[in-house]
């Protein structure tokens, strides 16, 4: 029995044998609840093979451009014919694509041998970038091996401040160059059923939108602790560079930092007796997992070349980083709520997303009067449904919040059910083009109540659409999200692709770049909720009995908010700096939204105005 739960966010072991056979069943399985394809065509195939290459070789810095071309300009009758041998499970096709990739890699391990040989003997001054232009020919892809090399190797010199490397240093950190390319291509290089089956169905599965996918055990886990925002272990963070493995964080809330034996920059040496030398990154950060309670034994070199050996107690550990932040910013007599919400989060043992934003706006007004609410969701990518519907159930007393349409028609409301606000006042929504998925409802609810004034870029992401998913199941035989599909707020409206509107444009530091579903392959089209086609129509009439209704307070003063808003940024440098550098240079970032948050003090800004009009 899957565990079935609505995940909506904005990702080569695997939980059960996994062999070729196993792959209809399981596209089969994915089929039956997707939104829009329920079965394989040939447009399907199309973006397979395509995306099969571009997951393998995205730089071109493998494959020749007459190498793809057979794979890719196949005729209409050809995309016929390799879509009825696939669903007469004759992989063939991709085998031969395999193949071609397997050549390929083989190929660029033998060119870097050279290429390596020459940077040893090169000085550094004398490295020269080269073109990253469309490869068309095996000189232009060897060119943009050496390219690719060279441009690393010289960025890791940089980072690790060697000016004049040594011969050693040279061939120290190439050699951690090749471990990174090897890593990659260990899979493309495995003659494995299990790891051909799963490049098959990540292409397959990819290819029927932008957010179906299939995930491997370790993806699977990774995805599941982001969730849950708890892990098992010690409390620390590694990472890799030419010396080995290094501790590159450490949890103020973990065994290692209560310890005081493990500091940043420790070189790990071994873990439990184990040499890490050959191990890879995923391997190593295995080994650091383990049940409560388990003794987990380092041996580490310090940076001053003390070797140690330090024993620590794996324990459960919440990781507060991506938790609510709050701040209590002063004005009059009170202060104004600023709760920053990077993710909706539930580790289904107490720790969520609405939990933590109950208990940090009570603990903001037991001493001094609440006289505002900003909820910042610029990073939100999304999380839990039922933690969105819970989070806007603290800002409105009944009713509605998702109407969830699927592929057969089938209409399900989900509704907050608590009667009570937790807070009256004036809300400001703080949105920009990453607000996604979940983040997106919270802003496109409390817009329909008129319980919050939404402001930020032009759009939030767009992403309209929700997945039922393995993922959260440890015991599930195979791990994906397929989209079964769209959801809408009381409005009727969905938010696919155009995204929430805000009230009041103000620009984030996310303002010039091509963010959002429109910009991603395979994009479902936008749409809105036909009331008159809904198939529970009849139920319409108990939820509207149950419904809050509009509140128009803060609606009526968007004019005069807007305008206040508008003249303030018109006067504000910093803020039209970055303006006049959107316009001249689109993709160039500003630091200037970073440093100083505009955004944010606008955001101060438009809620002043909300309490003293209200006043």
């Amino acid at each position: 029995m899957k565990y079935i739960i609505f995940f909506l966010s904005l990702t080569t072991l695997y939980s059960a044998d996994l062999y070729l056979q196993n792959v209809k069943p399981i596209i089969k399985e994915i089929l039956n609840q997707h939104v829009e394809f329920k079965e394989i065509t040939p447009l399907i195939m199309k973006r397979a093979f395509r995306l099969y290459i571009y997951r393998f070789d995205p730089q071109q810095t493998y494959l020749t451009t007459e190498e793809i071309k057979p794979f890719l300009t196949r005729s209409e009758e050809e995309w016929n014919q390799v879509t009825q041998r696939f669903l007469k499970e004759d992989y063939s096709d991709f085998r031969l694509l395999q193949e071609t990739i397997f050549n390929a890699t083989l190929r660029a391990q033998d060119w870097r041998k050279s290429i390596k040989k020459c940077l040893i003997e090169t000085p550094m001054n004398q490295l020269i970038s080269y073109s990253k232009e469309k490869q068309k020919s095996i000189k232009e892809v060897f060119d943009k091996n050496e390219s690719d090399c060279v441009l690393w190797f010289v960025d890791y010199c940089n980072e690790q401040k060697l000016e004049d490397p040594t011969r050693e240093e040279k061939e120290k950190a190439l050699h951690f160059y090749e471990k990174i390319k090897l890593r990659k291509e260990e899979v493309y290089l495995s003659t494995s059923d299990k790891d051909f089956s799963c490049q098959i169905l990540k292409s397959v599965i990819a290819s029927l939108d932008a957010h179906s996918a299939f995930y491997t055990q370790d993806e699977a886990h990774d995805i599941r602790a982001a969730l849950k925002r708890q892990f098992c272990g010690i409390g620390v963070v590694i990472a890799e560079n030419a010396n080995g493995y290094y501790i590159s964080e450490i949890s103020p809330y973990g065994p290692a930092a209560a310890s005081g034996l493990i500091k940043v920059s420790d070189q790990i040496l071994a873990i439990d007796g184990k040499n890490l030398e050959t191990l890879s990154l995923r391997a190593v950060m295995k080994l650091l997992q383990g049940e409560e309670g388990s003794i987990l034994s380092l041996k580490v070199q310090t940076k001053q070349d003390e070797i140690k050996n330090v024993h620590l107690v794996r324990k459960k550990i919440v990781m507060e980083e991506g938790r609510i932040k709050s701040e209590a910013i002063p004005f009059g007599k009170g202060v104004i709520g600023y709760f920053q919400i990077d993710s909706f989060y539930d580790n289904r043992e107490g720790v969520t997303v609405e939990k933590d934003l109950r208990e940090a706006i009570s603990e903001l007004s037991k001493e001094t009067p609440l006289v505002g609410i900003i909820l910042d969701m610029r990073n939100n990518l999304g999380g839990f449904l039922d933690q969105a519907i819970k989070v806007c159930g603290v800002f409105i007393e009944k009713g509605v919040v998702v109407i969830a349409k699927y592929a057969g028609g089938e209409i399900q409301y989900s509704r907050d059910y608590d009667p009570y606000n937790l807070f009256f006042g004036p809300i400001v929504v703080l949105t920009s083009k990453t607000s996604a998925s979940a983040a997106e409802i919270v802003a496109q609810t409390l817009q329909d109540y008129g319980a919050a004034v939404v402001v930020g870029d032009e759009r939030t992401y767009g992403k309209g659409s929700m997945q039922m998913q393995t993922i959260t199941d440890e015991s599930a035989k195979y791990f994906y999200k397929v989209t079964v599909g769209k959801y809408y707020t009381i409005s009727g409206r969905s938010t696919q692709i155009e995204g929430v509107k805000p009230h009041i444009h103000v620009a984030t530091q996310y303002a010039p770049y091509h963010i959002g579903e429109k910009f991603l392959q395979f994009p479902l089209q936008a749409d809105s909720l036909n009331y008159q086609e809904n198939p529970k129509g009849k139920l319409r009439q108990f939820f509207t009995i149950y419904q809050q209704k509009k509140n128009s307070i803060w609606t009526k003063m968007v004019p005069v908010l807007a305008k206040n808003s508008e003249k303030r940024l018109l006067q504000n440098s910093d803020y039209q700096d970055f303006i006049t550098l959107i316009k001249q240079c689109p993709q160039r970032y500003s630091p200037l939204l970073r440093h100083k948050d505009l955004a944010k003090k606008e955001a101060i800004a438009i809620i002043q105005d909300m309490a003293l009009i209200q006043k």
